[in-house]
């Protein structure tokens, strides 16, 4: 669920109208994300959930579905108490390039607290390129990168990283090691 991109006011409807057609679109993409998530537990999926400025409203539909399926955050900006409640849910979280942005402090605190085997990484290809790319288009390669900043924050030994995430990332996807 995404609220970050509002649509703008039409100049000829009033601002009670305005609201009620922003409400009438968060409304819908609520029952599209449950039409999705239903979606997935008949078909014994997991999820790839996307959500901006939407947190609230993300985890309370969210949380009818505990037990019967499981999702990764991705592109994880929220702080480590987020995180910790994504992982008492059963979820996971996703890391992108922003872990090695010097302004996200926030991150990096989620990414040093996160338990072993709830959180993946990602390239948000091709958006959101690691220092030393940022602000070029990122690569699927660059998620090397993403990785050696994990590792740092997390204080591990990357090869050690390397394996955890291989095993995180099979048992989400249902992948034979």
């Amino acid at each position: 669920m995404d609220y970050h991109h509002r649509p703008a006011r039409d100049e000829s409807e009033t601002e009670a109208e305005h609201q009620q057609r922003w409400k009438n679109l968060q409304d819908l993409q609520a029952r599209l994300f449950r039409e999705q998530l239903d979606l997935a537990c008949r078909q014994q999926l997991n999820v790839i959930i996307h959500q901006r400025d939407s947190w609230q409203d993300t985890l309370s539909i969210l949380r009818h579905y505990t037990g019967r399926l499981q999702a990764v955050f991705h592109c994880f900006g929220g702080s480590p108490e987020q995180a910790a409640e994504l992982r008492a849910l059963g979820h996971l979280i996703s890391f992108t390039g922003i872990l090695t942005f010097k302004n996200a402090a926030l991150v990096r605190a989620s990414a040093a607290s996160a338990t072993t085997g709830s959180f993946m990484i990602e390239t948000d290809c091709p958006y959101l390129a690691p220092v030393p790319h940022r602000g070029q288009r990122c690569e699927p390669a660059q998620v090397a990168l993403v990785g050696q900043a994990l590792a740092r924050e997390r204080q591990t030994d990357p090869d050690a990283l390397q394996n955890e995430l291989w095993t995180t990332s099979h048992r989400f996807f249902r992948l034979e090691n």
